[in-house]
């Protein structure tokens, strides 16, 4: 219901700010900046998987908070970053960039993407949002030599494919693309209100 998803919208946002001005900056100085990201796509990892298979409002507000872990977690080592390598001057540039392309962007493009794959897969979409959380992990993990990073994006692809029953929907074996042909099918009805 919309006070269902409110409720549950609001929690997130709770957790965000918790996580922003209580937890994070401890943690993100604890770990480094992979450790940071990985442990982000790991609690998003979780978040999506438990989505995936239930709609219990229980089980859903338990994993809501995580929200605060995908995005502070991720958002304060990136601001850290750029405070660190970027020429004095053009901090402001920089996040001006980061905010755009890195969130606004890749906000709207994953939002398409994502509404496109739960019309075609329902809940089953939420497995490849938990699957690009293990890319991540794959890539973002401290100290994983890159053999064993493309090794496991390999795993993370085959896996995908049979979980969704989809053997064409992820493209490629080096370097990995989501097949528009498969993903991006929206039906027609998908804006209709009634």
């Amino acid at each position: 219901s919309p006070a269902t998803a409110s409720l549950l919208w609001s929690e997130s946002v709770a957790a965000e700010v918790f996580v922003f001005f209580v937890v994070g900056p401890g943690l993100v100085k604890r770990l480094t900046p992979a450790g940071a990201l990985a442990t982000a796509a790991l609690a998003g990892m979780l978040r999506w998987a438990v989505a995936a298979q239930t709609t219990d409002v229980i089980a859903l507000g338990l994993v809501q908070p995580l929200h605060g872990i995908t995005f502070a977690v991720l958002h304060l080592p990136c601001m850290r970053l750029i405070a660190r390598i970027v020429p004095q001057g053009l901090e402001g540039t920089a996040q001006a960039i980061y905010g755009t392309v890195g969130i606004g962007a890749a906000t709207a493009l994953l939002t398409i993407v994502s509404g496109a794959l739960y019309a075609r897969f329902r809940a089953g979409g939420y497995w490849m949002m938990a699957a690009a959380g293990r890319l991540a992990v794959a890539l973002f993990w401290p100290d994983v030599p890159g053999d064993r990073a493309a090794h496991r994006l390999n795993q993370l692809a085959h896996s995908i494919r049979r979980r969704l029953g989809a053997d064409d929907l992820i493209t490629g074996a080096v370097e990995l693309r989501l097949n528009p042909d498969r993903t991006l099918e929206v039906p027609s009805d998908f804006g209709d209100a009634g």
